[in-house]
């Protein structure tokens, strides 16, 4: 799935996407990577908005992805809900 993004207003290259189901707290993410550059390794790239391509875990269920600032847990924006049927 392509995951997008846009408006960030004050991006850092350290901005990350992390996978969460809906209502869980932003501490731990399921699944996370940086938004950058789309791995878990930060580049050096702020960016106001991008995508990323992501594959999902095998374990059926409901989602969204988050996108938080600066290695932190302050959410910038939310994804729709989506299920994921494994």
């Amino acid at each position: 799935m392509t995951i997008n993004w846009s408006g960030v207003a004050t991006p850092t290259s350290t901005d990350w996407v992390g996978l969460y189901h809906p209502g869980d707290p932003n501490e731990p993410s399921i699944d996370w990577f940086y938004a950058d550059n789309c791995t878990k390794t930060n580049g050096t790239t702020a960016l106001g908005s991008g995508s990323c391509t992501y594959t999902m875990p095998a374990t059926a269920g409901t989602y969204e992805f988050r996108l938080l600032a600066n290695n932190g847990y302050t959410v910038i924006a939310t994804s729709t809900t989506f299920t994921d049927s494994g």
